[in-house]
């Protein structure tokens, strides 16, 4: 069994870093997520990552299930590629933090769709699909324990085709700013790693050879 996970196109905006083209060689950052529901997923089952901001999607796969995350700024492109991968038999899944704010909207166009944080509910989907019989929907009600987030599978990647890597310590945030849903999606309640498991990840990005790190934190 196989899962391809994609993380569609940036627009050309603030969350594309396009205007460090020219200045840097590479200015696309790692698909922490992606990269963290790899690690969710159990070993038989085989996982790729296609980041369409560094290489092109090819629509023939091989794959089971496509996977998709996407930012409120790559939705659209997101929910083009799953039409046309279903159009070709495969079933298409969508999780991220935009999905988790409007889920209603999205469960006519996936077969399966995934509201709240994937430590829980990614590794219940994968047992569903492996029994043959996935919900459409996995919500995950509570805010997980960080210390139960794995280290991210930053292998899977294309890692010389990235400037950086996203490394999350903590999620949640205390303040109350007017335009942002992270409360919404990650809580008001900081919610840690400890430093062993943020130093093991540091260092699984440092034995791929990578030399620079955003903290994603909020």
């Amino acid at each position: 069994m196989k899962i391809l996970l994609i993380n569609p196109k940036f627009p050309n905006s603030f969350w594309s870093f396009q205007g460090l083209d020219g200045l840097v060689q590479n200015y696309a950052h790692a698909p922490l997520g992606l990269a963290t529901v790899a690690a969710l997923t159990p070993r038989d089952i085989q996982v790729q990552i296609v980041d369409e901001n560094i290489e092109t999607i090819s629509l023939e796969t091989d794959a089971d299930v496509v996977g998709f995350t996407a930012f409120n700024v790559q939705i659209r492109r997101a929910v083009e590629l799953s039409q046309e991968f279903r159009k070709r038999g495969k079933k298409v899944v969508l999780g991220g933090p935009y999905v988790s704010l409007i889920p209603e909207h999205f469960e006519p166009l996936f077969d399966a769709i995934f509201v709240g944080e994937a430590e829980h509910i990614w590794p219940q989907f994968c047992r569903d699909l492996q029994a043959g019989s996935i919900k459409t929907r996995y919500d995950e009600p509570d805010k997980i324990d960080m210390s139960k987030s794995p280290i991210p599978r930053y292998e899977l990647l294309k890692n010389e085709r990235y400037n950086a890597y996203y490394l999350q310590t903590s999620r949640g945030c205390p303040f109350t700013c007017e335009f942002c849903d992270i409360i919404i999606t990650n809580g008001r309640v900081p919610r840690t790693k400890d430093l062993d498991q943020v130093l093991a990840e540091v260092e699984s990005v440092r034995q791929l050879g990578g030399t620079s790190i955003t903290f994603s934190d909020a």
